[in-house]
């Protein structure tokens, strides 16, 4: 079994004018994180997984957060070219390219890729996956190059906690 957690980046501002990849996180976007982190923590320990980030400013950001809550050491966290993109097949073919070794992973991204692979890989569906917010997924896979679908373990969207 892998357990993967899908995490789309925080709230971004539009405030400036900036590329796409170079927008930062709104204030919103910390106090979101926070949320649901503490809510995460609270289904068990973190520290474990493997975490791969989209490289826009916004997803890496979102994830260096992420990491610090749920106690990711740095060296488990890399920025990855291939998640800054919107499509799910891109996505699963990001994921095919993880060592078999790998059992736990989360990735930071981006929407609609990934809502569309928590929908394909999982067995609830989400109409958008909202911003800082993730969905744990267990995989009937033994490694990540024969990808199978799971279960939805569960979803964690901060407008329900606030």
């Amino acid at each position: 079994m892998k357990e993967l957690i899908l995490i789309r980046h925080g709230k971004s501002s539009w405030k400036n004018d900036l590329k796409d990849h170079d927008r930062p996180l709104k204030k919103r976007a910390y106090e979101d994180v926070k949320i649901v982190a503490e809510e995460l923590l609270k289904s068990g320990q973190y520290s474990d997984f493997l975490m791969k980030s989209s490289t826009a400013v916004r997803a890496k950001h979102t994830a260096q957060l992420y990491a610090a809550l749920l106690q990711i050491d740095e060296s488990k966290l890399s920025l990855e070219e291939q998640l800054y993109n919107f499509d799910m097949f891109d996505v699963l073919h990001f994921l095919k390219h993880i060592p078999a070794s790998v059992n736990r992973l989360i990735l930071v991204g981006h929407n609609p890729a990934f809502t569309e692979v928590a929908n394909f890989l999982g067995d609830k569906y989400f109409s958008y996956l909202p911003t800082s917010g993730l969905v744990k997924l267990k995989l009937n896979s033994e490694n990540w190059l024969d990808l199978q679908r799971g279960t939805t373990e569960f979803f964690i969207f901060p407008k329900d906690y606030r």
